[in-house]
């Protein structure tokens, strides 16, 4: 590999890994090569982070990529077709076969020096969105050599590009080099050094400088303390069937909702003036891609028990269409971001937490000076913004069940992994939940290789720990909003007839297979009931549930119990549109289950049942299913 290219791939992958550096598919990166006649570029709306050979980058003719700024019909055209126009000649300045296509700042990039980062650092744009942030940057970095290259805010894309051109020509014309920093108002940072390690020093020290700074000021205003956090899980499960719901009504699709309290959360929650700051138009062009508008602001005195109604109205309060927020801020709580796929909410919960951390910064400096409403009109109307915007929302399903949320315990198990990855290739997305976390991360892993429409997230679960069967649903509220299908495939069962069975066989059997599914489908209902939009529970027992097993004679009663559980709480559940089902497999208890500490491979028998009951879990899951709860089917081994 040309060693300028893993130059490049070495800085992208370790600022990619910082969300207070870059966040979702923002920032770009690039190194020359070739004596400087072509470049590596980072490829648009692609990961920094996930960066690599062949992948997330182009190689460009570099003079191509500048004389693109000097064309005079490209600077008269109306905006929309002369973007489209930009990205057409961009993929023609590449000389190479990789897929993607360069980032629309190549030509910023052509400009200045061998290698160059451009990020959005949260706290470096703390004082570019903020009303005094330019005298406090000359107070840090006014006796730089040469000095740094201050822009106020231009377009992103090519009328950057043109601008920086003029910029960059006049500051070379005055001090004979290229700006190794440039500040783009309410953008970000550019770094342009010899090479990586200095482009992420550099980088690094001008964070460090405004951090340092900003924790100056901060020390000097009030804050404000948070609330203490006794029924905090109450009102994160509360908040989060709320949006699952709304969002899904007002997109008409399933949603994925997740919430952080992490650092930068806390510190704007912190600030004195928090609510309003969150009043200023949008700060970036991140911003309004992947999270709309600011946040939604939602009063404590909203934050109680059975507030889901009042939730849904404060969200309906701010719909404005496909510009209507993505993301809730929880007075004392904590961040909600809302979206339909995983990347989607991923991108927008990254970005408001830099936006936040932004506000806090810049909340110290005079205060935040939001972006101009026709800048803001022109990002919702950018085609480049909307191309980053279809690469995040890649890889959704298209049936009845895409989008929606399973759970699959002991997942890990020849027959849990197999429900899991039919259920993925469905388009649901699995938590694969098994006792073993090796095994639950296996059969993620699998799902990911496979390139299925659904994602998979691994846990761990012990399902006989109340404990920890709580910890279960609440790492889903808190990671994906909330769920639709729980999938019961743990199964222990005891060996041997009456006489032989151990008793310690006999109680771990009862912890699983008993206890277990009550704990499991009890937190799965509430979940479900909280949501208001009904759900599917399906326990797998062996065949025991309806015949003696000659292997399990003592253990086959003992089954027959989870089939009784599904017709009697089958009843109970009815008025909440929660359906439970149980599914009787095999002749002989198959050793399908991690929780049973399964050791055996695959027969061709259990691959063929394996399958047949992956596809049965997704029949009951489906609408098709959805008249049918409160049965068993039996699934014989030998068709």
């Amino acid at each position: 590999m040309d060693q300028n290219l893993r130059n490049m791939i070495d800085m992208s992958r370790t600022a990619g890994a910082d969300n207070r550096l870059v966040q979702a598919g923002g920032g770009n990166t690039s190194v020359k090569t070739d004596g400087e006649s072509l470049m590596y570029v980072k490829a648009s709306g692609t990961s920094l982070a996930e960066m690599q050979e062949g992948q997330g980058y182009r190689k460009v003719d570099v003079q191509q990529c500048r004389a693109m700024l000097d064309d005079d019909k490209l600077q008269t055209m109306e905006p929309v077709p002369r973007e489209q126009e930009v990205a057409r000649r961009l993929k023609e300045c590449c000389v190479d076969d990789n897929p993607g296509r360069p980032s629309v700042e190549t030509s910023l990039h052509a400009l200045l020096g061998h290698c160059v980062l451009h990020t959005h650092p949260s706290v470096v744009n703390g004082l570019l969105c903020a009303e005094n942030g330019q005298e406090t940057l000359q107070q840090l970095f006014g006796d730089l050599a040469p000095p740094y290259l201050y822009v106020p805010y231009v377009d992103p894309g090519y009328p950057l590009a043109v601008r920086l051109a003029r910029e960059i020509d006049e500051f070379k014309a005055q001090y004979g080099e290229v700006p190794e920093v440039t500040f783009l108002e309410n953008h970000g940072l550019f770094a342009s050094a010899e090479g990586p390690k200095e482009a992420l020093e550099l980088t690094r020290w001008v964070f460090r400088s405004i951090e340092s700074k900003w924790q100056e000021r901060a020390s000097e205003r009030d804050i404000r303390s948070l609330p203490p956090s006794g029924t905090k899980m109450r009102t994160i499960r509360q908040i989060c069937a709320g949006m699952r719901k709304e969002y899904a009504d007002l997109w008409d699709k399933p949603v994925l909702v997740q919430f952080s309290e992490n650092k930068p959360v806390k510190t704007f929650l912190m600030q004195p003036d928090a609510e309003e700051l969150l009043q200023a138009n949008s700060l970036m062009p991140d911003q309004v891609v992947y999270c709309k508008k600011m946040p939604i602001w939602l009063d404590q005195c909203v934050q109680r028990e059975n507030c889901v109604q009042a939730i849904r109205e404060t969200i309906r309060a701010a719909e404005d269409g496909e510009s209507t927020p993505r993301c809730l801020v929880a007075d004392g709580l904590g961040l909600f971001a809302a979206a339909p796929e995983p990347g989607s909410v991923k991108a927008a919960m990254a970005t408001m937490e830099a936006t936040l951390e932004t506000l806090s910064v810049a909340s110290c400096f005079g205060g935040p000076r939001g972006m101009s409403d026709d800048a803001v009109a022109y990002i919702r109307e950018w085609e480049v913004e909307k191309f980053r915007q279809k690469l995040v929302a890649a890889g959704g399903g298209r049936g009845a069940l895409a989008g929606k949320v399973a759970v699959c315990v002991a997942a890990g198990g020849e027959m849990g992994r197999h429900v899991a990855m039919r259920l993925a290739r469905e388009g649901m997305h699995v938590v694969s939940a098994d006792i073993q976390a090796d095994k639950a991360r296996a059969t993620a892993r699998a799902i990911e290789e496979a390139d299925l429409p659904g994602e998979a997230f691994p846990v761990r679960v012990d399902v006989r720990s109340e404990e920890e069967v709580e910890k279960l649903f609440d790492w889903i509220i808190t990671h994906v909003g909330g769920l639709d299908l729980l999938v019961n495939c743990a199964v222990a069962p005891a060996p041997g007839s009456l006489l032989e069975c151990p008793s310690s066989d006999w109680m771990r059997s009862i912890d699983m297979d008993v206890t277990g599914c009550f704990l499991l489908a009890r937190d799965a209902a509430r979940t479900m009931k909280r949501q208001g939009s009904g759900g599917s529970i399906i326990n797998i027992a062996q065949v025991g549930s309806v015949q003696h097993s000659g292997q399990y004679r003592c253990w086959s009663p003992l089954a027959a119990i989870e089939s009784q559980l599904s017709r009697q709480w089958s009843e109970e559940l009815k008025q909440y549109n929660i359906r439970i089902n149980g599914i009787c497999v095999g002749e002989e208890p198959a050793p399908g289950s991690s929780n049973a500490q399964a050791t055996q491979g695959e027969t061709q028998d259990q691959k063929g049942i394996a399958e047949d009951l992956a596809q049965t879990v997704a029949f009951l899951a489906s609408p098709t299913g959805r008249r049918i709860t409160g049965q068993s089917l039996h699934l014989c081994a030998k068709g």
